[in-house]
């Protein structure tokens, strides 16, 4: 069979191996590097309509003796779930924060529909693509968990193989060829795909597939620059597959590092060759790439960014140099405690060293009272998203709420604290970022009705819910404080009838209403520091997850009740609105929609809404 007709056999749905490495820039790099990697093989699949894949498991096993090799702390995870992922990836996010290197690897199934990569867990029963959402990770997600790590350098490498994963059903002919580009593609990153977008991949004769064994080969190469890895690994693979595959790189990265210094150590450690310029040769091609520094000095703490990537803290009045940066224009910011940010374009020369100065003062907090409580006056809207949004906010559908009160802003820790305090309960996990009037994190779905309920009796209120173990029951005749159902979360984001049809909740420019992956520093920042929307509202975009009544259900969403709606009657995951401070802008439209385990706490937050207004 020639080569052309071996390709128009490929299936659309492919074999998905994902490799992600956060690479510390590490300018005075020692053995001392912090070095944290995790590992999935997915494989055993359960559905009757996927096939079962018997080289995961072992791309896995083979990543982490290879990644132990090189010193990594590796955590491997062998036909996982879709809990077991996303409890994964978010720990890996948290590591990653404070290691000075990261990995992460995928091997097992993925799916494109509409521009979306998904991989999927061996639990995964997709029967529609509209499921994936509940059923399946996001490849965005990843690379979201790296934009929110924030590491210095990251690569990404996507190996798609022949596979298919569907013998039958919907989902074997809902989907696209190949990978689609990724949307997000977070600074300083190199994404490498193991061929072209759009096309597939081969899985090869041996254990692993072409990409991925050349992968596991050129990952211990002592003094192996990251661009130097990508060009040695695609010359591989298309000398392997006669360039029936060509890896395809996107996304940049703007300083030198390898991942094994010259001495062959094992250690992590940036390159530094004798001249201030470098040669990446691989045969009939060469690149010179040249390198000069960035001094850098502030007038108040804060933390530096290049190109959009976090090189670490500076205290006030200091200086620090950037070295081993890129020949070019380079940005250059500064980012406060407080959400404030300056910026300085540098051009950096061959052996020269750029200057950037700032000069914010902070000023004193002068933002006024919030009010608690928010009227909101009931009315119709159309719920949803037309076009720009993903498949679970369609169709675009006419919903009726009644009036109901909603808390301006998210429950701070100081209100949660007061719970745990007289309940009894252990206090959430600050992550070390400040409790006070900061959105409360890292509570559970069962978490919120609980404290609702406390808030209720409190308050002279009726209980909203009825709570035996992990069974929960509303009682929609009571007064009291709960969780606010879908419709209701998102006609108040909208403006209720006040709505301006803004892309965020209060704006279509999402810096002025939201802390996000853009301007949050990495953490969660006190309620109420950005415009309110038209009603009141604070951070209704952005911050932190919020948690809603509705079990989530893509498939139900078109056909919900069209007054009151409060979701499907059952279900295996909540409804989370709004985005939080890792997200990236396209998670904070006031239409966006996501959905989470109920028992899961990793970074989500909640505020209360109530039937009647009475002032309080």
């Amino acid at each position: 069979m020639n080569p052309s007709s071996k390709r128009a056999l490929l299936p659309v749905v492919f074999h998905l191996a994902v490799v992600t490495l956060v690479l510390g820039i590490a300018t005075n790099a020692t053995a001392q590097e912090r070095k944290v990697a995790l590992v999935i093989g997915n494989g055993a699949y359960r559905s009757r309509t996927m096939t079962r894949l018997a080289n995961p498991p072992n791309d896995a096993r083979a990543m982490t003796r290879t990644l132990e090799s090189i010193g990594f702390d590796v955590t491997t995870l062998v036909d996982a779930t879709v809990e077991a992922m996303d409890d994964a990836i978010d720990a890996f996010t948290r590591a990653a924060e404070r290691a000075d290197v990261g990995i992460v690897f995928y091997s097992g199934h993925g799916v494109q529909v509409d521009g979306i990569n998904w991989l999927l867990p061996v639990d995964a029963e997709v029967e529609s693509p509209s499921r994936l959402r509940r059923e399946a990770v996001d490849q965005e997600r990843l690379l979201e968990a790296i934009e929110t790590a924030a590491p210095r350098v990251s690569l990404v490498l996507l190996d798609a193989c022949r596979d298919n994963p569907f013998t039958s059903g919907s989902s074997k002919s809902a989907v696209t060829r190949g990978l689609a580009a990724p949307s997000t593609r977070p600074p300083q990153t190199m994404i490498v795909y193991a061929t072209a977008a759009g096309d597939t991949a081969d899985d090869g004769d041996g254990e692993t597939s072409p990409f991925t064994t050349a992968l596991l080969h050129h990952l211990p190469t002592p003094g192996l620059d990251v661009y130097d890895l990508y060009r040695n690994v695609s010359a591989d693979v298309q000398s392997t597959t006669a360039y029936d595959q060509n890896p395809e790189l996107f996304g940049n990265v703007t300083v030198r590092y390898s991942l094994v210094p010259e001495s062959g150590t094992g250690t992590a450690a940036a390159t530094r060759p004798a001249s201030s310029t470098q040669t990446a040769r691989t045969p009939g091609f060469s690149v010179e790439r040249s390198f000069g520094s960035v001094r850098v000095s502030v007038a108040t703490a804060g933390t530096v960014y290049l190109d959009g990537t976090r090189m670490g803290s500076i205290g006030a009045g200091q200086t620090a140099t950037l070295s081993d940066v890129e020949t070019g224009s380079r940005r250059v910011e500064v980012r406060y405690a407080n959400g404030e940010r300056e910026n300085s374009t540098v051009t950096v020369r061959t052996g020269s060293t750029a200057a950037a100065s700032f000069s914010y003062t902070e000023r004193p907090d002068t933002s006024r009272p919030l009010r608690n409580e928010i009227f909101i006056q009931g009315g119709t809207f159309r719920m949803g998203s037309a076009s720009g949004g993903d498949d679970d906010e369609r169709p675009v559908h006419t919903v009726r709420v009644d009036d109901f009160s909603m808390m301006a802003t998210e429950v701070t820790f100081q209100d949660y604290d007061a719970f745990a305090r007289a309940t009894g309960r252990d206090r959430p996990d600050d992550w070390g970022w400040g409790r006070g009037t900061r959105p409360v994190i890292n509570v559970t779905w069962h978490d919120a009705v609980a404290y609702a309920n406390w808030l209720s009796e409190r308050d002279g209120l009726t209980r909203a819910y009825r709570i035996n173990g992990t069974n929960v029951t509303w009682n929609r005749n009571a007064d009291g404080w709960r969780l606010p159902t879908e419709a209701e979360w998102e006609y108040a984001a909208r403006g209720g009838q006040s709505a301006r049809n803004t892309t965020y909740a209060g704006s279509s420019t999402v810096s002025t209403v939201a802390w996000y992956s853009g301007n949050a520093n990495s953490r969660t920042q006190p309620v109420g520091q950005k415009l309110s929307n038209e009603l009141g509202l604070y951070d209704m975009s952005g911050n932190v997850w919020e948690w809603c009544y509705d079990w989530y259900d893509g498939d139900y969403y078109g056909d919900s009740p069209s007054a009151n709606p409060a979701g499907p009657t059952s279900g295996s995951r909540r409804v989370l609105r709004g985005g939080g401070w890792d997200s990236a802008a396209r998670r904070l439209r006031v239409a966006n929609r996501f959905a989470g385990i109920p028992e899961n706490r990793y970074g989500r937050g909640f505020r209360l809404v109530r039937a009647q207004f009475t002032g309080r």
